[in-house]
């Protein structure tokens, strides 16, 4: 209960943070910038890079907790478009919730039969600029991106034995920092499509999984690739 409620805290400073930030552009943007808001559908896959970490007798230290992480999900967000020395740079606040039926979840790599080991991001909150490469092509423009992600990551464990319900349930904030690569092409002044790819490396955490007093760590990597709308408004 405290855990979760630190949880929620914490999300609650990160989110007025990144709105301040966000207002704080708004209020110095020129009358030349643009508003927007954006939606995204990304497939996701990685690795969890989660291990065991600390058990009473030792014996499960180093061994795989969770596996690869594989999974879809639906953002949204809002961004200002503007330039710096003549680039145009798109600064985007999005959000992915635990909701849309968004999954990003891992394979199970219990070294114990008997229970189902998984680790997931439950939610993440990203903050970005997105810069405008130079191109030729008159409406397709190469892109890059760099940013920083906020994730509840969430450790799980299952007892099989008992039909599959939840022994343990775990999970925590984590900061991670993005990098991308991206195309944008414009429908229209007003509309654009963007194919994006970004990696995401999440900090490492530490969690205890089961009731025996049994830890796991993780330090979560993943690639996403994005079909995004952007809407001027």
């Amino acid at each position: 209960m405290i855990t979760n409620l630190r949880n929620r805290f914490n999300f609650a400073k990160i989110l007025l943070a990144s709105t301040f930030l966000f207002s704080t552009l708004s209020s110095i943007s020129k009358a030349e910038d643009r508003f927007f808001y954006q939606l995204g559908a990304s497939y996701v896959e990685g690795n969890s890079h989660s291990d065991f970490t600390k058990t009473p007798n030792g014996s499960l230290t180093n061994v795989s907790f969770a596996d690869n992480i594989e999974g879809h999900k639906l953002d949204f967000g809002l961004g200002l478009s503007s330039e710096i020395n003549k680039i145009k740079v798109d600064y985007i606040l999005s959000y992915a919730p635990d909701a849309f039926g968004n999954q990003v979840d891992t394979t199970n790599a219990c070294p114990n039969r008997a229970f189902e080991c998984r680790l997931n991001i439950k939610d993440s909150l990203n903050l970005g600029a997105k810069f405008y490469l130079p191109s030729n092509a008159s409406k397709i423009t190469p892109t890059i991106y760099f940013g920083v992600s906020n994730a509840d990551i969430q450790f799980k464990t299952f007892d099989r034995t008992a039909g599959n319900p939840i022994t343990m349930m775990r999970h925590q904030r984590n900061w991670g920092g993005t990098a991308g690569l991206g195309l944008n092409y414009d429908l229209n002044n007003d509309t654009a499509i963007s194919l994006d790819y970004s990696w995401t490396a999440y900090e490492k955490t530490e969690e205890m999984v089961t009731a025996a007093s049994e830890f796991a760590k993780s330090r979560v990597e993943i690639n996403s690739l994005s079909l995004k709308l952007k809407k001027y408004f």
